[in-house]
């Protein structure tokens, strides 16, 4: 977090990123997706990519470290689980 020239910027375009994948499964409806996430995941994305693109400047980075030490992996475990599984389902299928 501490380079503010590429790190900063990069990180908060992955929240960006995020968000707008987010988005687009919901607007799909793609239910069983959107199980992977609980409500306050969703708000908390969303809220990183708003402040990330309309408060850049007055962003606390502390908090942003906070996110992805604590909130990210736990998003990450829950996305991991879901793919595995799919496929499980998907080779029992077969």
């Amino acid at each position: 977090m501490a380079d503010e020239k590429t790190a900063q910027p990069a990180i908060m375009m992955q929240f960006v990123n995020i968000d707008a994948l987010i988005k687009g499964i919901q607007k799909n409806n793609d239910i069983e997706a959107l199980a992977i996430f609980t409500k306050e995941m969703l708000c908390a994305i969303s809220t990183t990519r708003n402040i990330a693109a309309h408060e850049y400047e007055e962003l606390n980075f502390g908090a942003i470290e906070i996110a992805i030490r604590d909130y990210l992996p736990p998003l990450k475990k829950r996305i991991d689980e879901a793919i595995e599984a799919y496929y499980t389902n998907l080779k029992n299928q077969i």
